[in-house]
């Protein structure tokens, strides 16, 4: 099942994870390529049990090679601390804030920079 969805370049998340309905049985038992933390795991950092649980969430989603996502960067320092915590992808204002299609054509067409 997962060399067809590569083949096809097609790629499954889990949103938000750890929130709602998503479990820690589903990175087991779902044909999924990542999961995206939600940012409700970010905002009160300065806690070090936030640092640890995010940490250990991290940790939890990398354990079966899934690549994890971290939402709602809005701050440089952040990024220093995902490294740390083996995490290599984020989203979030930090890097551009939504744009209609039309800004967005141009951003990849090379005719518009991210400010």
């Amino acid at each position: 099942m997962r060399i067809k969805r590569i083949l096809l370049g097609a790629r499954t998340s889990i949103n938000d994870f750890g929130t709602g309905y998503s479990s820690l049985g589903v990175i087991k038992t779902l044909p999924i390529d990542m999961i995206k933390i939600g940012k409700s795991f970010i905002d009160s950092l300065s806690d070090p049990a936030d640092q640890d649980l995010l940490k250990a969430i991290i940790g939890i989603g990398k354990s079966p090679g899934l690549q994890v996502i971290v939402e709602g960067v809005e701050e440089e320092q952040l990024i220093n601390m995902l490294l740390e915590y083996n995490c290599q992808f984020a989203q979030g204002y930090l890097f551009g804030k939504p744009r209609p299609s039309e800004g967005f054509e141009k951003l990849l067409s090379g005719q518009q920079r991210i400010v």
